[in-house]
């Protein structure tokens, strides 16, 4: 691809160097006009002398074959030459014979295309080309030159390009002096990036030597973590034309990690990148100082964060006391069910004169153990607070010489869940059957203080209600599709709770309309698949939601484990009625393929009987039954072949005959 005009090198095409005026002929001349012209042109007025014989001796060297006035081929004194000793026996061919039929294909250059006399020398070279033809934009013909017309352009360019590189060694020279003196690292690369040039101060800061880095890449002992991030830095630094500024880090020779300051800017030549220049500053005690710094700044607000979330989470009131009982701080105030006034400063003050007597005693009892055995003191105790009896925790900790840690905890919740949860259990305990559902539904609106309770199983798409227990009624059963429902959103997910839209994500008559709040748990089968649901109503927010979250889980699960239980008898009861339907069904049959069996033998003329392995009567047709005397076939059933017939011998050789048949 030819370069641009702004590209183009200094040296023009000099007319000098061109062959004007060269000879042409038509594609249809004869070789011998080709040959004629040739020889007029060699056998003219020399000249003048100087380049105008030489330019004239090159023009009569060759004929350009030219058709509609686009150059096609060329035909050379070689090409002649050859020629004429092949056809020397038949010299006439050459006055029968066409120029286009033995023309060659000759190397052409447009005159826009022309870079310089050195460049147009080596692609002659490259085609053994000894002619190359000037062209127009057109591809016509303007003239041709040689290796001998551009020798003279050849000397004088390679005079420019010694004088050019003799002042480029001299720059380069000077350069290097003053990066080899400069107290920085500095690099330079080509435009691939491959280093070209290291002075001794990059070196040492790698512990490698120019050799080892000249040829590699800028990027050869960047850190893996860095590489994407500066080599994306690197590309918009190129592209947007401005220095590169990043930091970064390197390996050095012992695989070390070095941290650096990297400032890179591109070098142009005529408009392209033709390398890159930069230098690198070491700040890794910068970086460690920093990254030092950081870590503890980091440990320091994870130690604080702890701290605070620690204590933010723990429900727990948490006062410290000294071993003689008095207050010394209150670490964390639960002023919920503190029973001490929370405007009442404790600090430096007694136990006993804050606390009820009884409470304070035994508060003192368990210090004194935690004291003394160092080990971890728990008790539980009930207290009067306000106008309510709360149920504590205690937890005694020794936390210093002459101190230990008070965490008190409200397990009045906890309690009552407990005895609620008591209650309910034994209340379904006893229960199975038709009667387990109403007895759940009533014991969880009583627990839980709800006034709705809706049990339900899935059976395909629909939704079957097992109770409705509302307001302590029972409502009769109903069924309805799951589909844009609650129980689907419960099936789905396997909970769900919230205070509006009960309404809307209840069918018709499934929830009363003064339902508010609601809170549904899914039930599962012991293959883990949702086949029911137990969803509770109020027309206020319901209360203790986890506790009651928790209670409808439990008993969700039993509400599963009687819905398996009931399917299981049901799905028994059917399989027993369809196993005595098909016994009845298949003993008619029988009888009736018995019937007609006994019919048929019964109109055969010949008596029949059989009987089984021991010569035991099983039965006989109506014939048999007469010529022995019975009145009825089934007479003779159970009878042995001696009590029938009864000659001993011939009783004998039937029961022989009946063993080999057998």
């Amino acid at each position: 691809m030819p370069p641009s005009a702004e590209h183009r090198s200094p040296f023009n095409l000099d007319a000098s160097l061109v062959v004007r005026d060269p000879l042409v002929v038509l594609p249809n001349a004869t070789v011998a006009d080709a040959i004629a012209q040739m020889h007029q042109a060699q056998t003219a007025e020399a000249g003048d002398g100087g380049f105008q014989t030489a330019h004239r001796r090159i023009r009569a060297s060759c004929v350009l074959v030219v058709e509609n006035g686009q150059w096609v081929g060329m035909l050379t004194e070689q090409d002649v030459v050859r020629l004429v000793s092949q056809w020397a026996r038949e010299p006439a061919t050459l006055s029968h014979t066409s120029v286009g039929q033995v023309m060659r294909a000759a190397l052409g250059l447009r005159q826009s295309d022309w870079v310089d006399s050195t460049s147009t020398t080596a692609l002659m070279q490259q085609h053994g080309a000894s002619h190359l033809v000037i062209l127009d934009n057109q591809d016509h013909p303007l003239g041709l030159v040689t290796c001998e017309t551009l020798q003279p352009a050849l000397d004088k360019e390679l005079r420019v390009r010694r004088r050019i590189e003799a002042r480029l060694a001299d720059s380069e020279r000077r350069y290097a002096a003053l990066t080899a003196l400069a107290p920085v690292c500095i690099f330079r690369t080509d435009a691939a990036g491959r280093y070209t040039y290291v002075n001794e101060h990059y070196c040492r800061l790698l512990q490698m030597t120019p050799a080892a880095l000249v040829g590699q890449r800028w990027d050869y002992r960047l850190h893996p973590e860095d590489q994407d991030r500066v080599t994306e830095a690197w590309q918009q630094a190129t592209q947007g034309q401005r220095p590169l500024l990043d930091e970064c880090r390197l390996y050095r020779a012992d695989d070390s990690v070095v941290w650096v300051y990297n400032r890179a800017t591109a070098e142009y030549d005529d408009g392209q990148v033709v390398g890159y220049v930069g230098t690198m500053t070491d700040i890794s005690e910068q970086k460690r100082r920093e990254a030092e710094y950081k870590q503890a700044e980091i440990h320091l607000q994870q130690r604080e964060a702890r701290s605070r979330a620690l204590l933010a989470a723990i429900p727990d009131h948490m006062v410290r006391v000294g071993a003689d009982g008095v207050y010394r701080e209150v670490v964390t105030p639960q002023h919920d069910f503190d029973i001490i006034p929370h405007d009442v400063d404790r600090i430096g003050r007694p136990m006993q004169s804050l606390l009820p007597e009884a409470v304070a005693e035994k508060k003192y009892r368990y210090m004194a153990q935690a004291l003394r055995t160092g080990e971890l003191q728990v008790y539980e105790q009930q207290v009067q607070n306000r106008d309510r009896l709360q149920h504590e925790e205690v937890r005694v900790i020794k936390s210093g010489d002459d101190e230990v840690l008070f965490m008190i905890r409200d397990i009045s919740e906890r309690k009552q869940a407990e005895a609620q949860l008591q209650s309910l259990i034994a209340g379904t305990a006893t229960k199975t059957g038709q009667d387990f559902f109403p007895a759940l539904a009533r014991h969880i609106s009583e627990t839980l203080g709800v006034a709705y309770v809706i049990v339900a199983q899935q059976i395909g798409q629909q939704m079957h209600t097992l109770v409705r227990y509302i307001n302590s009624r029972r409502l009769p059963n109903i069924s309805y599709d799951v589909a844009n429902t609650l129980c689907e959103q419960v099936l789905q997910s396997g909970s769900c709770s919230g205070e509006s839209s009960v309404q809307h994500l209840f069918p018709e008559g499934g929830a009363d309309r003064t339902a508010k709040s609601y809170m549904a748990m899914a039930f599962q089968n012991t293959s883990g698949k949702a086949i029911g649901t137990l969803c509770v109503f109020d027309s206020h927010p319901i209360k203790h939601s986890q506790r009651a979250e928790q209670i409808l889980r439990v008993f969700a699960a039993r509400a599963a484990a009687e819905l398996e239980r009931q399917r299981a008898i049901a799905s028994l009861e059917q399989l027993n009625q369809q196993l005595e339907t098909k016994i009845r069904e298949r003993t008619i049959e029988l009888q009736q393929q018995k019937q007609f069996l006994q019919t048929v033998l019964d109109t055969l003329p010949a008596p029949i009987f059989w009987v089984d392995r021991h010569s035991i009567y099983l039965g006989c047709n109506q014939p048999f039954a007469r010529i022995t005397g019975l009145d009825s076939p089934t007479d003779i059933i159970g009878k042995s072949i001696t009590d029938v017939v009864k000659v001993r011998s011939e009783a004998e050789g039937f029961i022989a005959n009946n063993q080999r048949v057998i």
